[in-house]
């Protein structure tokens, strides 16, 4: 009926997960972010395709949801058939032995956030080199000018000098 037609035509990432971990039920989009059949992922337990760093933290928040808790904008990252990994955004909430979820694959928006975080960091780098350059100008200039003075005075001594005297 209209369920079945939502579920599998969604184009956000739907599961139904039981609380032991595994993957009942995923919609067609999970194929084309993961690029597994849904025959490799349904039955299989979830936490399989976290990546390492990650598992950590989901394994939390899969705790939580066992204890009744919503879990609302939580991401990690999913080991694709090909061995990369995408970014995935959780929206997910308990029902008796089962978790619904709803996620997204943020992983292009993720590289966009990080491109600008590390272009923020060449700003600022470049900011500090130029705020070094000024002030070693400056250094450079003053000193400049103290030389300046050094060679007249030295000059005015030198030619006071007799040239007899060693």
């Amino acid at each position: 009926g209209e369920l079945e037609a939502f579920f599998t035509s969604a184009l956000d990432l739907l599961c139904i997960a039981d609380l032991d971990g595994h993957f009942r039920r995923l919609n067609a989009e999970w194929e084309k972010t993961l690029g597994y059949r849904l025959a490799e992922l349904e039955g299989k337990r979830f936490l399989d395709f976290v990546h390492p760093d990650d598992l950590a933290e989901t394994v939390a928040a899969v705790s939580n949801l066992k204890e009744g808790a919503e879990i609302l904008n939580f991401t990690n990252r999913y080991r694709c058939r090909d061995g990369s990994y995408r970014w995935i955004e959780w929206r997910s909430f308990p029902v008796g032995d089962f978790i619904y979820a709803a996620a997204r694959d943020i992983t292009e928006r993720k590289r966009a956030e990080d491109e600008r975080e590390k272009l923020q960091e060449q700003l600022q780098q470049s900011q500090k080199m130029e705020a070094i350059g000024r002030l070693a100008g400056g250094v450079a200039h003053d000193f400049n000018n103290m030389l300046g003075v050094i060679l007249g005075h030295t000059n005015i001594a030198l030619e006071r000098m007799d040239p007899a005297h060693p």
